[in-house]
């Protein structure tokens, strides 16, 4: 089995369709693995510059890196000249643990919660091996970071077999996950399994919005309704509480971009749907939400500040409907891709997932992995790591 290591913009677009075929030959591949999901990722953190692009998780923490990535690392696995496989990663040089790094991780940031790799059903072991072979004999790289992949994602795959069987040094964070909600019997029957407290607000804040006018709630499918509300979602945002913190999707051009480029790259691929909630016809709370393989992901959700309050919670609302609307749908499961309590009202379940930082062999690599060991220690020990949360400083 061969591996390439695509590392340029110009091979990975030349790849694209290549890597869709491979994506659409795997029924249990997520959106997260798809060619869309990267290339959307790297034209608007990765290409453009600007410093602490990249976020990663470690436990319970957001650790920033500092630096951001300078080159697309999509690894590729092939047989018979045949793509099998896809492990998509950018390259970071900048610093872990306030020491010079090359890092190699999944494309995460405060926009982007999940990474995840594509391995055909036939391929799976062999070319996790192949990878991990493959980084072995490289010498341009310290660290790799398998941060914000599912574990069920990465059990399929084999990797975490494959890197201790070639002997690397590996440090695993701690277990976190994102609420879901399995589609499972009826909508009326996840009402009754729900807390009497939970259903009385939801009619309580249901009843109190339609006191303010005639509700109208929709889900805009097909590319060009898309487009359309996903700009009545930047202005739903711009009126929303992140307006006066300047965390609004319209604070830079950067991020209006990117969020209604990826609702609109899925739609063309009937993977995306925004939903709004109106009150006598005005828009106050969206929600855009990708879908593939029967499991619905929600991206991003705002609702005027105006209008929210205890009894007006119009975001609690609409996601009211757009849960109902899964059952005639067929959907498989909800993902919130995060974890608040806000989502966990809605269910306990969470789709688990584990770090693991993999060490390179060689000297300072070995310097690298000590010195994490010690900010481990101290953290064990109580004491406060000098790790601090980089946002992404965005234009």
């Amino acid at each position: 089995m061969f591996v390439e290591a695509i590392q340029s913009l110009e091979r990975l677009r030349g790849f694209e369709s290549e890597w869709e075929d491979l994506w659409q030959a795997d029924p249990e591949a997520d959106i997260f693995s798809s060619a869309d999901w990267f290339l959307t990722w790297w034209e608007h953190f990765g290409e453009v510059p600007g410093p602490g692009a990249l976020v990663l998780r470690d436990g319970e923490r957001y650790v920033g890196v500092s630096g951001r990535p300078v080159a697309p690392f999509v690894l590729v696995a092939r047989e018979e000249g045949s793509a099998v496989a896809v492990l998509p990663l950018v390259e970071v040089v900048g610093r872990w643990n306030r020491l010079p790094a090359r890092i190699l991780a999944p494309p995460l940031n405060n926009h982007s919660a999940r990474g995840s790799l594509l391995i055909s059903a036939g391929a799976r072991g062999s070319a996790a091996r192949a990878f991990v072979k493959s980084l072995s004999r490289r010498s341009d790289w310290d660290l790799l970071a398998l941060e914000g992949i599912a574990a069920p994602v990465l059990a399929r795959a084999g990797i975490v077999e494959a890197v201790e069987e070639r002997g690397f040094a590996i440090r695993r964070g701690g277990d976190w996950g994102h609420t879901v909600v399995p589609i499972q019997g009826s909508w009326e029957s996840y009402l009754r399994g729900q807390s009497h407290n939970f259903r009385k607000s939801l009619s309580r804040a249901e009843r109190s919005l339609e006191a303010l006018g005639s509700l109208r709630v929709e889900r805009h499918a097909g590319v060009e309704q898309v487009a359309r509300a996903a700009e009545v979602f930047v202005d739903v945002d711009c009126e929303s509480w992140k307006a006066t913190h300047g965390e609004t999707v319209a604070s830079s051009e950067r991020l209006r971009s990117y969020y209604t480029e990826v609702v609109r790259r899925a739609a063309r691929r009937g993977r995306a749907a925004v939903w709004t909630l109106s009150i006598a016809e005005e828009p106050i709370a969206a929600i855009l939400c990708l879908q593939d393989r029967q499991w619905l992901y929600i991206l991003k959700s705002s609702f005027k500040e105006r209008v929210g309050s205890a009894y007006h919670s119009p975001t609690f609302v609409l996601m009211k409907h757009i849960l109902e609307d899964a059952w005639p749908r067929g959907l498989r499961g909800l993902d919130f891709l995060n974890r608040t309590p806000f989502t966990m009202r809605w269910a306990k379940h969470d789709l688990p997932c584990q770090g693991m930082l993999v060490f390179r062999g060689g000297m300072y690599p070995g310097v690298l992995r000590m010195w994490d060991d010690l900010h481990r220690l101290r953290r064990s020990l109580g004491c406060k790591a000098r790790m601090v949360a980089v946002e992404p400083e965005l234009p």
